[in-house]
């Protein structure tokens, strides 16, 4: 009598299987995610290519780049136009040449009891060109103080609006300088209509700065024209990325990303040259809200004054990124 033979994988095959196909996995996995994070930084970079291109529309409408706004106590505003009289971030006064006109104009022609809440709403609300797909999608943040949801301080200390329970945000800063200087809260109401409280600059020591030595491109109630770049638009920084720590892409918490992207002046809108670029840490420091940096593991993206974009590496020479950040002529 034959004994039928019984065809199958025996344990040690199916073992070998699933190990080579654990191996396959790791290989490929990588590849994926690194076609993936391609895909995201190319996407990043026509953001920045548009805001880029928006910010010559801009100059070509105004005769001016945009301003950085009055300060953060200041919402924008769609009845204060633009220039030095707009309060509003540099990010909005973009927003017409970005598809952006409805959430521009949010606002206009309100009576003022009813404007706050009107601004309030355009706080909240986030526009896609302003995040990079790298670190998170294009959502309001939960607006907070400390880690916790605030009702009063910074972040939602507008003198023109009612506060907000979220926030849009910007993983974009424009160009203040090759020194960091700071505005802080901005004029009171009272001292706007009279034109005064304006420019309270200082640098990190604290040390008053006068708004003319200023070397970046997006300054306080201080419009640029393209010709006073002197060290030429294609070798001036415009805007570019930021960096955030890892753990608070989606929290608000950090002092670089609590504010509204269209509120005026703060280092959530700004960076400087001053300080080396930086790839997003995982713990908190002050240094790390003035920098410019990004979510990308090998450099950040940049527009520069004449549009063009150029993907920068984290280990670019310090004094050519310095420069990079001066509209003057060479170093200073």
């Amino acid at each position: 009598m034959t004994t039928p033979s019984r065809s199958g994988l025996t344990l040690v095959e199916l073992l070998s299987i699933v190990a080579i196909v654990a191996v396959l996995l790791a290989l490929l996995l990588p590849a994926v995610e690194m076609a993936r994070e391609s895909a995201r930084a190319s996407a990043c970079r026509n953001n920045l290519r548009q805001i880029g291109l928006a910010a010559l529309q801009h100059e070509a409408a105004h005769n001016t780049l945009p301003t950085s706004g009055w300060g953060w106590g200041w919402m924008a505003d769609p009845d204060r136009g633009a220039g030095k009289n707009q309060p509003g971030s540099w990010c909005y006064q973009l927003l017409p040449y970005l598809e952006g006109r409805p959430l521009h104009e949010l606002g206009r022609g309100l009576p003022e009891h009813d404007k706050p809440e009107a601004l309030a709403l355009l706080a909240a609300t986030p526009q896609e060109v302003f995040y990079c797909p790298s670190r998170r999608l294009a959502r309001a943040m939960p607006n907070v103080k400390d880690g916790v949801p605030d009702t009063k301080g910074a972040g939602t200390f507008w003198y023109n609006a009612n506060r907000s329970e979220k926030l849009a945000k910007s993983d974009y800063v424009g160009n203040i300088g090759d020194r960091w200087v700071y505005w802080g809260i901005g004029p009171t109401p009272d001292e706007a209509e009279r034109g005064q409280g304006f420019l309270r600059l200082h640098n990190v020591d604290g040390v008053p700065v006068d708004a003319a030595d200023v070397s970046g491109v997006l300054i306080q109630r201080l419009p640029l024209r393209l010709p006073q770049v002197k060290d030429g638009l294609s070798r001036t920084y415009f805007a570019g990325e930021k960096p955030i720590f890892t753990p608070d892409y989606k929290t608000g918490v950090p002092m670089n990303d609590d504010q509204s992207a269209w509120q005026g002046d703060d280092m959530d809108l700004m960076a400087s040259t001053q300080f080396r670029p930086r790839v997003d840490p995982p713990k908190f420091t002050w240094e790390m809200g003035m920098p410019f940096g990004s979510a990308h593991p090998d450099g950040f993206n940049m527009v520069f004054c004449d549009g063009s974009v150029r993907f920068v590496s984290y280990d670019i020479a310090p004094a050519t990124h310095n420069e990079s950040g001066n509209r003057f002529d060479g170093m200073r």
